[in-house]
This record gives structure tokens, sequence and C-alpha cells, in this order.
């Protein structure tokens, strides 16, 4: 096993990136474990097999890059590994397919377990801006955009939720609202594309 603690933290953004490449040869050729440590999430999600989310010194969950990210099980793990629009309700036991967040009912998919305080917590690239409702098969809730990021690749907006909590949302190319800031829509998403987990 070869443990490589933080190797590439001083590096520029160019040369890290370039040198994780190097990385991924040398471990597909030489078949080692590799045990590495890192505090950038980016660089967990492209570099890794299996990842191990720490939390005060205990382990909080295990599993891909893709099963940590698209299906975190807590609040930490998903705020940990990337951005996060985050809608606050509750789930009553004789209802668990619905998050009642203040006046609107918001439809869960999948078997979540969460009962109660809870989360949704959708990615940014997963929310589509409209000016009107959320299509059939969506979930959605009325929003207003309040700020706005070109990044050249995809704009990043800042929207304003239910309860005035803000979200975020990126469009790329294809998926551009023509929403700007100030305009009122709706934020919406497909329930599949989103995880629940409790609002501790």
């Amino acid at each position: 096993m070869l443990l490589m603690d933080e190797p590439l933290g001083a590096l520029d953004k160019k040369l890290r990136e370039a040198l994780q490449e190097e990385i991924r040869e040398i471990h597909r050729k030489v078949g080692t474990t590799f045990l590495y440590v890192t505090h950038d999430q980016e660089e967990a999600l492209s570099l890794s097999d299996r990842i191990a989310v720490y939390d005060d010194g205990r382990i909080v969950q295990v599993g891909t890059a893709e099963e940590l990210y698209e299906r975190p099980r807590s609040l930490f793990v998903a705020q940990f590994l990337g951005e996060s629009t985050l809608l606050r309700g509750v789930v009553h036991p004789d209802d668990p397919r619905r998050l009642h967040a203040g006046a609107h009912g918001v439809p869960l998919s999948g078997v979540h377990g969460v009962r109660g305080d809870a989360l949704v917590v959708i990615r940014p690239e997963q929310l589509r801006l409209t000016a009107e409702g959320p299509a059939p098969g969506r979930a959605g809730v009325p929003v207003t955009v309040r700020d706005e990021t070109y990044l050249g690749h995809s704009r990043k907006l800042t929207v304003e939720l239910p309860g005035g909590h803000t979200g975020l949302v990126r469009e790329g190319p294809g998926t551009a609202s023509g929403l700007r800031v100030g305009d009122s829509g709706y934020a919406t998403w497909d329930p599949a594309a989103a995880a629940v987990v409790p609002d501790l």
C-alpha cells in the first residue's frame, strides 16, 4: 500500500490536474492500493475508486465517488462533496413520498427511510429554471434569481427559495433559462436526482 498525504496541496490548478492524471496512470500500471488523503473534494472524486468521508474522527460514509456525490446519507457528506441546494421540511410517517416545506409539497422518489425534519439535497447541475411551473413528473418550487456568475462554460445562479433560504443553479449549454437577476420563476428537478437526508 502507498500512502499519499496531501501530495499536490501546494501546486497550482493546472499542474495539480496534470499530476492527478499521472497518479491515475501509475496506479493503473502498478495495481497497488493507494491510500490518498486530501481535503480537495474534486481531487477525491477524480482520483478515487472508493472514498471514505471522515467527520470528527469517524467514518460517516464509504462508497464510490458517484454514490457519495449523488446519494449522500447526511448533510455533512452532501456539503463536503460539492455544492448543494437544500430544501428544508418535514416528511410525515403517513406521507413518506412528500416533503412538506411550508405551503409547498415536494414529491420525493425512492426509499429513503427519513421521517420527521428532513432536507432534500439537489446538486446545482440537476436544477432547471423555468418561467412556468414544473413539467409533469418533475418537482419544483417558486424562486427569485438574486445573483448571477458567468463562468465561461456555464453560469451559476443564486436563487431565493421559499422561506428566504438561497440555493444554487448551474446552467450549461442547452440548459439556459434566460432568467436574469430579479426575475421570478421556478426551480425544477427530477425527484430521482435528489437525495433525502435527516435535518439534524
